[in-house]
């Protein structure tokens, strides 16, 4: 997966390019820095695209995240629920550049 944006809600977006390693036990992501961070695969409770998304409600941050083609940031959205247990979950909202990339995810 490439140049997507990494957001939370009141931050800048984070351009990053995002990977699962190659036994399949994390989701990884490299940003402009080569700053790496992780995330464990057993730990995502639900990946949500569309809709069902979070998408950015800060103005200059969703012109920001939307790059690329010329898809609906709606449907270039993905949110990746996860936390230890289903009830204290956390958020990690991505913004891909394509849709196609985004239903990957899915």
């Amino acid at each position: 997966m490439k140049s997507l944006s990494q957001f939370r809600d009141s931050c800048n977006g984070i351009p990053v390019t995002v990977r699962v390693d190659p036994k399949g036990f994390y989701l990884y992501w490299v940003d402009q820095n080569h700053e790496m961070d992780l995330l464990d695969i057993a730990t995502i409770r639900d990946v949500r695209t569309g809709q069902y998304a979070k998408k950015p409600r800060d103005m200059k941050l969703r012109q920001l995240v939307t790059m690329g083609s010329q898809d609906t940031l709606e449907e270039k959205t993905v949110t990746i629920c996860y936390g230890a247990d289903f009830v204290n979950v956390n958020f990690m909202n991505l913004c891909c550049t394509r849709k196609e990339i985004a239903r990957k995810f899915y």
